[in-house]
């Protein structure tokens, strides 16, 4: 851990490219919405809980 620690900040490399972060209830309706569709179904969240356009 100490060696993560003294890492220059140019050394570190993201796993990904797209730095955008997209909430998972986006993920879930463009990947998954095959799995509730005409289905009842209920969302428990937190009060932070939003999607990208901020809507709760």
């Amino acid at each position: 851990m100490l060696a993560l620690a003294c890492k220059n900040e140019k050394d570190v490399v993201l796993p990904y490219k797209n730095k955008n972060v997209v909430p998972g209830i986006e993920v879930f309706l463009e990947s998954h919405l095959d799995l509730v569709k005409g289905k009842r179904v209920g969302l428990i969240t937190n009060p932070t809980g939003v999607a990208s356009n901020l809507e709760s």
